[in-house]
Formats: C-alpha cells, sequence, structure tokens
C-alpha cells in the first residue's frame, strides 16, 4: 500500500490511497484532454467522464486486478530501500508480539487479565477525526443533492405542457438527433432551458420562450435534446457521486466542472451543425445567460447557459478554425479504450491489495499489535501453526510478515513453509522468506536459495539469498556461493558473494577468496580481503600479510579497520 508506512486504520489507509491514486487519473485525464485540445468537444467530455466513473471504481479494481505494476513500493521499507544498500542483510525483527490465539493443534491458551482501571471515555484520536470530517463532508454533500432532486421533481411537477406549436420543432429537433421526443414543458420558476432525467426525461423552458423566435427556440430544444441523446444526464450524476465521496479533493471538482463544460460545447457543436449560424446561436446564448438567475437546483440539472462559463463557449462557437464534430463512432471508442487503460493502469500500480478484512485481519492485528507482555503467554507451538498458516494467507503483505516471524521457529515445522514463501510471486515476500532461513541457519534450504541468487527475478531477491548463504555457511552453501562467481559479471554480485563467505567463518571459503582478492574490481578485492580477515585461519591471515605487501594505502586502512587496528 502506497500508505503503509503511516500505519494510519485500514478505512483511513485506504481513503487516503483512493486518493492518491484518483489524483493520479485525474492528472493523466488533464494531460489527455491537453492532447485532445483541437478535437471536438465531444471527445474531451467523453475522457473526463471515464476518468471521473474511474474515480468511483478505482478501490474495487484495485482489489481485482490481477496485474500489478511498480511505481512506489508498497512498502517502502522493503525491497528498493533494501536493494540501494550495500549489504542486504538488514537486522532482523524480532517476531512482534502476540494477542492470546487459539490453534488448531493446541489447547485454548489463557489471557491475562487486565484489573487496571480503565478510563470512563475514549478519547478522539486524529485518524477516526479525519474520518468523521470525511463522512460529515460526505453527508453534507449528498444531502445537498438529495435536496436539489427534490426541488427539480416539485418543478417538473408545477410545469405545464409546452404550446402545441412547438411540437413541430421538438420533432425536427429529436429526428437529427435520432431519438424519441422527450416531453416539453413550461415553467415559470425556471429562466433559462433546462433538462431534467434520467429516469423521466423532461426538457423545460421558461414562460418567456413562448416569445423568443422560432429560431432561438428551435436552437434551444437542439441544444437540450442534444443532451438527451449523449446521455449526458447520466454523467452528470456520475460527476455529483465523484464530488460526494471526494469533496475534499479539488481535482475532482475541477474535473467535474470541465466534463458539465465540455458537455456544453459538444451540444453547442450540435445546434451549429444542424445549420445554426455560430453567430447568431452566440447571440442566443448571450441572451439566455443575462435572464439567468443563481439557483442551487442545478447541481443536478443541464442549464443551456451558465454565465460563469458563457464566455469560453462563445470564444469557441466565434473561434476562427473552430471544429465542429468531427469526432465518429471510431474516434469515440478510440479516446474511451484509452481512458480505460489508465483507468487500469493507475488501478493496477503496485503498493496494495487492499487492507486485511475478516479473519486476516483479526489474526495480522493479534500477532503484530499485541503489546510484547503478553508474548509469554501464548504457547510456541499455536503460535507457529498461526503462522504457517498466515504464509499462505491473500494478502502478500500478511504472507511477509509471517515468513519474518518465523525466522525464531522450530526448524523443522518452518522449513516447508518458507520454502513455499520463497517461490511466492511477490518479491518482498520472497525476500522476507530468505532472510528467515538465513537467520535459522536452514541448511536444507541452501538448493533453494542458491537457485534464487542465481537466477531470481529480482535483484534485491538475488542480494538477501546470497547473504543467507552466508549465514548458513555449511560447505554446501560455500560451494553454492563459488558456483555464483563463475557466471557474475557484475562486480556487485562478486563483491556480495565475498562479503558472504567472510560470514560463513568456514575454512574451506579461504580458496575462493584467495582468487577474489585478486579481482580487477577494487570493491571486489576490498570486500575479499576483509572477508578474510574474518575469516581468521591460518592460511587466510597469511594471504592477508602478503596481500598486504602490495595493496594501496585505501586498501591497507581498510584492513586495519577490518582487522579491529584504526591506524
Amino acid at each position: 500500500m502506497f500508505v503503509t508506512l503511516l500505519e494510519l486504520p485500514p478505512v483511513l489507509a485506504g481513503l487516503l490511497e483512493a486518493t492518491l491514486r484518483a489524483a493520479a487519473l485525474l492528472v493523466l485525464a488533464g494531460g489527455a484532454a491537453l492532447v485532445l485540445r483541437r478535437a471536438s468537444a465531444a471527445l474531451r467530455h467523453l475522457a473526463w467522464t471515464v476518468a471521473l466513473a474511474g474515480v468511483l471504481v478505482l478501490p474495487l479494481a484495485s482489489a481485482i486486478s490481477p496485474f500489478r505494476w511498480d511505481v512506489l513500493p508498497g512498502n517502502l521499507a522493503t525491497a528498493d530501500a533494501r536493494s540501494a544498500t550495500a549489504k542486504p542483510a538488514p537486522a532482523l525483527p524480532t517476531a512482534p508480539p502476540a494477542a492470546p490465539i487459539v490453534a488448531a493443534d493446541a489447547g485454548p491458551v489463557a489471557a491475562p487479565t487486565d484489573t487496571a482501571p480503565r478510563p470512563a471515555g475514549t478519547p478522539l484520536t486524529w485518524p477516526t477525526a479525519l474520518l468523521l470530517l470525511w463522512a460529515t463532508g460526505a453527508c453534507a454533500l449528498g444531502t445537498f443533492f438529495a435536496y436539489a432532486a427534490l426541488r427539480l421533481r416539485r418543478l417538473r411537477l408545477a410545469s405545464v405542457e409546452a404550446p402545441a406549436a412547438w411540437n413541430a420543432l421538438a420533432e425536427a429537433a429529436a429526428r437529427r438527433m435520432g431519438i424519441r421526443p422527450p416531453a416539453v414543458r413550461v415553467s415559470p420558476e425556471v429562466d433559462i432551458p433546462i433538462t431534467l432525467g434520467p429516469a423521466h426525461t423532461v426538457v423545460l423552458l421558461p414562460a418567456e420562450a413562448c416569445e423568443w423566435p422560432a429560431e432561438r427556440l428551435a436552437a434551444a430544444l437542439q441544444h437540450e435534446f442534444a443532451h438527451v441523446a449523449r446521455h449526458d444526464l447520466g454523467t452528470q450524476l456520475v460527476a455529483a457521486a465523484a464530488c460526494t465521496l471526494h469533496w475534499f479533493n479539488p481535482l475532482v471538482w475541477v474535473a467535474a466542472r470541465q466534463a458539465r463544460l465540455e458537455a456544453e460545447r459538444a451540444c453547442d457543436d450540435v445546434v451549429v451543425a444542424s445549420g445554426a449560424l455560430p453567430s447568431s446561436y452566440a447571440r442566443h446564448l448571450l441572451e439566455t445567460a443575462l435572464a439567468a438567475r443563481p439557483a442551487m437546483h442545478r447541481g443536478l440539472a443541464l442549464s443551456m447557459a451558465r454565465p460563469s462559463e458563457l464566455e469560453g463557449r462563445i470564444r469557441a462557437l466565434l473561434a476562427p478554425h473552430r471544429r465542429g464534430m468531427p469526432a465518429g463512432p471510431l474516434g469515440g471508442a478510440i479516446v474511451a479504450t484509452g481512458a480505460l487503460v489508465l483507468v487500469l493502469l493507475v488501478a493496477s500500480a503496485a503498493g496494495s491489495s487492499g487492507p486485511p478484512t475478516g479473519t486476516d485481519a483479526a489474526a495480522q492485528a493479534a500477532l503484530f499489535e499485541a503489546p510484547d507482555t503478553e508474548l509469554g503467554t501464548i504457547h510456541s507451538q499455536a503460535r507457529e501453526s498461526v503462522l504457517l498458516a498466515l504464509v499462505r494467507d491473500g494478502d502478500p503483505q500478511v504472507r511477509g510478515a509471517a515468513a519474518r516471524s518465523l525466522a525464531g521457529a522450530d526448524p523443522e515445522r518452518a522449513l516447508p513453509a518458507l520454502l513455499l514463501a520463497l517461490a511466492d510471486e511477490h518479491r518482498d515476500v520472497r525476500e522476507d522468506a530468505a532472510q528467515a532461513l538465513g537467520s535459522m541457519g536452514a541448511a536444507a534450504a541452501v538448493p533453494d536459495l542458491a537457485a534464487h541468487a542465481a537466477t531470481d527475478r529480482s535483484r534485491s531477491v538475488r542480494y538477501t539469498a546470497i547473504w543467507a548463504l552466508g549465514e548458513i555457511g555449511s560447505d554446501e552453501a560455500v560451494g553454492s556461493l563459488a558456483t555464483l562467481i563463475d557466471g557474475a559479471e557484475r562486480e556487485n554480485v562478486r563483491e556480495r558473494v565475498a562479503e558472504a563467505l567472510g560470514d560463513t567463518r568456514n575454512p574451506i571459503a579461504f580458496n575462493v577468496l584467495r582468487v577474489l582478492a585478486d579481482d580487477r574490481d577494487r570493491g571486489v578485492r576490498y570486500a575479499a580481503l576483509e572477508a578474510l580477515a574474518r575469516l581468521g585461519s591460518p592460511d587466510a591471515l597469511a594471504a592477508l600479510t602478503e596481500a598486504l605487501e602490495t595493496a594501496d594505502a585505501d586498501t591497507r586502512r581498510r584492513l586495519a579497520r577490518a582487522l579491529g587496528n584504526d591506524r
């Protein structure tokens, strides 16, 4: 998860991660809209709409997506951070304390009773306060939209049927859009044409429309019918839902505003494409906007002319090289596909499989969040049984934590589970398993560790497997390390092999280290000489003394520190 290090509650962590993903998606959508600035408004509206819908489905898409790609590691303290260090052998943390658990193969364990007095009330923590703030904002905005919907319903009920003389204009506008004519009604409570729906679509015109000339009335009907044909009412609801859930995110509000503006421009393009002169239609928009009054119910309705958006629309209409509607089904399909790909890319960004839930969350919390004083109350066999089960958990973070904790378990019981974790699809789990195998000195795991040290696709896993072979230190482990040198062209691999050979304290490592002490790379030579010093055998010390005769000052200084004589 992007926010693992913050140690937030699962709900707040999920909300923060959804916000980060939504921000990334909307930034990409803004870039796409910029690329499409010379295309039709309909294509830009489609891009913004898919992005807003993606904001709503990102948490679900992230949880079920079978793909993962790395932007930043989920836990910034894991693979990439460890691979950047000089030696991939960080101190292995002891198993975090656990709360009382009853395992399948162990009897019940009594939990210690807490006789200390508890405070009468629980203080409000900042994560809880943030959650309450978010919920309050979402509920308030949801209430606002619900009230707006109720106001629109009242407007529709209070309206009257349009004059029969308008039927011909309405049928002609609907025929151009390829739809059935929606209901057209007149309301004295509206001052500009609006479209309501989407369940029962109604176009409301102001009472003053009865005095409009036929050209202006036809343009207004064509504009509103274009909204109906384009299903803009549905996309408006998507934008409202995104704003409700992400009310604190300014990028969502910017995206919703841009989507609404592009929808109006797309309908303007339809009106002009139907035969209206851009200059005449621009004048109609101006006259309509001058009559508009603020109305809170317009959050869910589609208004023909909002004063705040008028200047940009008129500029677009009167631009000398304006584009009408060049994009057909193929252009729309291309833009929609590209937007969906962006949604999937953001949803598949590595870092989270979602917070653990159900029994997994309970077991993880019991193992890793209980006070230290409770660890002694748990039978070791029961604890190991729970850890062995968690190695097969569906969450890679839980599997990795269980593998690390198994380092102190009975090797015979833990070895099969750790070998399973060593073959895990997630590199962090493989690295944790290799580290645990090295810490417990699992000689039986040498063949598997050697295979991962040579061929694992993750560099950090390869380096940790090399370190683990050095910690095991058996003759077989030394032989596996020596084999790695034969095919190692990169200096950093040979340097880590030299360090691991020094960690073995095995006399048979002398011959390999003697060869590495003459390596062409200075870093490898340093590591080999220091390893000879740690090896401490008579042959190693003799070789070290011989090497010092021809070594440069830096080498001698490093060897002095390695031997404990900092001169």
